[in-house]
């Protein structure tokens, strides 16, 4: 008789499982999964920023490379200035040496 007592107060089942052990199981099973979708969520975060880090620093090396080129298409228009100006010195040059002939000509 004991035994029954003691059934009845822990409420369990004839074969001494708690009644409400699905109910906790499901309660548990719920908590679970909204644990592994939390879990999920903060794994996508870190590849989300992973991602993103590494679009930064290719964004960073990319810009790199562009204010190289740019430095060298600088150094490439001063050269460029640097011969049409000496080209233009020795357009006047020759120029010049033309009309001294034309003038010895006459």
């Amino acid at each position: 008789m004991l035994d029954l007592d003691v059934t009845r107060m822990l409420d369990l089942d004839d074969d001494g499982v708690p009644a409400d052990l699905a109910a906790r199981l499901e309660a548990l099973s719920r908590r679970v999964a909204a644990i592994a979708a939390v879990v999920a969520e903060c794994a996508e975060l870190e590849w989300q920023a992973h991602a993103a880090q590494l679009y930064e620093d290719q964004v960073h090396e990319r810009c790199a490379r562009l204010r190289r080129v740019a430095a060298d298409l600088d150094d490439s228009a001063a050269q460029v200035r640097a011969l049409g100006a000496a080209a233009a010195g020795r357009a006047r040059g020759i120029r010049a040496a033309a009309l001294a002939a034309l003038e010895l000509a006459r």
